[in-house]
């Protein structure tokens, strides 16, 4: 499986309406809202690269008010620290 740590922009200002659809993605394993900034924090999780691209450009940026992405893959990282 392979991680990874999204931070989302959005548009809106009810950002609570975007974070319990993020929630509804499968994959998407946490999601955070920052207070202040109308940013989104969401943890995701997918079998391979391809996995975590589908969960990210065809889902997370289809949700209403998503104005941007900017993903942090975590699997090579993930290797390194853990042997």
């Amino acid at each position: 499986m392979i991680n990874a740590k999204v931070r989302i922009s959005t548009v809106l200002t009810n950002d609570s309406a975007a974070v319990g659809e993020l929630k509804k993605i499968e994959g998407v394993k946490k999601a955070y809202l920052n207070f202040g900034m109308k940013e989104i924090f969401v943890e995701i999780q997918g079998k391979d690269r391809k996995a975590l691209d589908n969960i990210l450009f065809l889902q997370i940026r289809k949700v209403k008010g998503i104005r941007s992405t900017s993903p942090l893959i975590l699997d090579t990282l993930q290797e390194k620290w853990t042997r």
